[in-house]
Formats: C-alpha cells, structure tokens, sequence
C-alpha cells in the first residue's frame, strides 16, 4: 500500500515542480532534411537546472507503469527496439530520445493542456513515461498515433505535449486539449517544428510572416525568445536547408540551435542524424560537442545497461564514456533535482527494480 501512494505522490508532485519550472520556460525542436532521404532533428532544452543522463535502454524489457493502479488499469507493454534516452529524472522517465528505427519523441511544455478524466477503458500512464513507451514500441509516425490511442494519459498538472518524427521525416504532433487527444500529422504539418504554444495557434501565427504567406519580417535575434518567435525561426529554418551531405547537417543544425538558444536557460542541445544514425549534444556546464553512435550498443536486457552523466567532460566521441547503470548512479543523477522531497527522489530511483524487468528469450 506504501509503494502505491508513493507512486502517486510520484506523479503529483514531479507534476508540480515541472509546472513551476516550466511556466516561463521553453523548448524547441526543428526537424530538417532531405524527406526519405537524410533527415535531423535538433532540440534546445530549456530549464532551471542543466544535469542529466543518457541511457542506454534495452529491448525485451516487461514495463508496468508508474501510477496509482486505484480503479485504473496501469499500462503494460513489453520493448520492442531498444533507444537512447535524455533525461533530469531518472531512468524510465524520459525527457527525449531516438529508438533503434530512427524514430525521435521529444516533450514540451504546454500551458494549454487538459487530461481528461480515466474512465474510458484504456490503461493509463504518466506524461513523462509516455515518450519511453513510444520509443519502445513505434518504429514510424503512423505506429505512433496508433499507440497514443490505445492508452490514456493521467491528468496530472504537468503541461506538456510532444512532437515524434520517424526516419522518412514523417513528423506528428500530440496534445491534450480540453480533454481530447489532438494529432496534426501528414498534410496537417506545415512546419515540422514545435514550441510551447499549441501547434494550430502557431501554424496560424506563422502564416503571418514573410515566406509562410504574410508580411511580417521573420523574428531572428536572441532577444525574439518567445514561443511563437522561435516556432517562425524554426520553421524558416527547415525551409532553407538544401545540404545533403553528414557534414552540412551537422552544421546546419548547430545554427538552428544557436538560433533558438534562450540565454541563462538552454542547458543541452541535441542533434539527432539518421542514416547513418549519430547523436550530438552539448551542455552549457560542458561547452563541448560529443557525439555517440547508437547502431554500436548492445541493446540487448540480459546485457548491462549503459549510462553516460551529460556534464562529465570526456572525449568528443562519448561511447567509450559509457558505464554500467547502477542505482546509486541514477540516484546521484535524481538528487540533483533538489526541489523534490527526499522520498520522492528515492521512489524514482527505487522504480526501475519494480517496474520493469528483463524477459528477453
């Protein structure tokens, strides 16, 4: 009974303490490319707090989510492919990643966001394990939508939605309005880019601007950081990119980037290359570009699992950085949210022992 109102108390307070953080902070992702040729994905993380962990996470894994099971069905699902993970708060909470298919689900965060009520038949999960669930099972967008429909995510106050985009550079959008699940995907997504305001409102202020079929100069400029200013810039952005080579869509990424950086808020910024598949990401503690390859982890869960503190400054090719996963490693990286109560924090690092397990043939 204590490990049930624990998890409750999990999702309500990490719940609260990201509203906190997150109401005036910001987000953004751009995906660019040669569609169903060489496609990225660049991400600018925004925040208070600038630690956090890769992970390396496994195929066949048996997961039950995090939530209080009182008259809800907890959602269970066994991993498919295996993914590289970003994350503040431990393992099986994941902020961002890409999966072995070269599928990337990123969050952010939403003031306009309503969960419904539970009560309609489908198993529930948190906001934050939603994203590890997609990178276990989806392997492109349209798996994706598939899925975020067959589970419901528990109303907490955390506001987020999230932007998935697969290796054919298919992107969709997922939020939570007034109790309904919205999807934009297909024709739908004019700019395959996403910030804190709903995707509709921006598609309709981005049409206001030079190029999208309006008048108003495109807002380049640290000081233009506002949600919209940074959807329009990203959106001009993907429309200039005519590189084709690795080495222009590494370049072309790092300005998308800096073009998006909130100054004394960005804390990583990742780069995700497909085919071949290469992540790079930098912190502001580290400064430096590293770079992993993740088609060369051994992905499968009778095998150790692998972590990488982002802020531990090693050579510019991370792989040989990575070390054995241990629970007092994911309860280092915990702690450092310092806002949380002390058995908060213990329960995350106490849940991948009892929610998860290795059932691999």
């Amino acid at each position: 009974m204590k490990k049930v109102s624990l998890v409750c108390a999990l999702s309500l307070f990490v719940a609260v303490q990201l509203a906190v953080l997150c109401r005036i902070k910001a987000c953004t992702a751009v995906s660019f490319g040669s569609k169903g040729e060489r496609m990225a994905l660049a991400k600018s993380y925004d925040w208070d707090l600038g630690h956090g962990m890769a992970i390396v996470n496994k195929r066949d894994m048996e997961k039950r989510a995090a939530v209080n099971p009182d008259g809800q069905t907890p959602a269970r699902w066994r991993s498919r492919f295996g993914s590289i993970t970003f994350t503040q708060f431990g393992r099986e909470f994941p902020l961002g990643g890409l999966n072995e298919m070269g599928l990337v689900a990123e969050i952010f965060w939403l003031n306009e966001s309503r969960f419904s009520e539970p009560g309609h038949g489908r198993p529930v999960l948190n906001e934050l394990q939603w994203i590890q669930y997609q990178l276990d099972l989806a392997q492109n967008v349209d798996e994706a939508i598939a899925l975020a429909q067959e589970v419901h995510v528990l109303p907490m106050y955390g506001l987020v939605h999230y932007m998935i985009c697969d290796q054919q550079g298919e992107c969709a959008t997922f939020e939570y309005l007034q109790g309904e699940l919205v999807i934009h995907s297909g024709a739908q997504m004019v700019a395959n880019v996403l910030t804190n305001n709903t995707y509709a409102e921006s598609i309709r202020e981005l049409r206001l601007y030079e190029g999208f079929g309006g008048s108003k100069p495109i807002p380049h400029g640290a000081e233009k950081s506002d949600s919209i200013s940074r959807f329009v810039r990203g959106a001009w952005w993907e429309t200039k990119f005519v590189g084709r080579g690795s080495n222009s869509m590494l370049n072309y990424g790092r300005s998308i980037l800096e073009s998006v950086r909130n100054v004394g808020l960005t804390q990583w910024q990742l780069l995700y290359l497909r085919d071949p598949s290469r992540i790079y990401f930098s912190t502001t503690q580290v400064g430096e570009v590293r770079s992993l390859d993740p088609s060369l982890f051994d992905y499968s869960c009778k095998t150790p699992m692998k972590v990488l503190d982002l802020n531990w400054s090693g050579a510019s090719d991370a792989q040989g950085d990575f070390v054995e996963y241990s629970d007092e490693f994911n309860q280092r990286i915990i702690a450092q949210n310092t806002y949380l109560p002390q058995e908060l924090l213990s329960l995350l690092g106490a849940y991948p022992a009892w929610g998860t397990y290795c059932d691999e043939p």
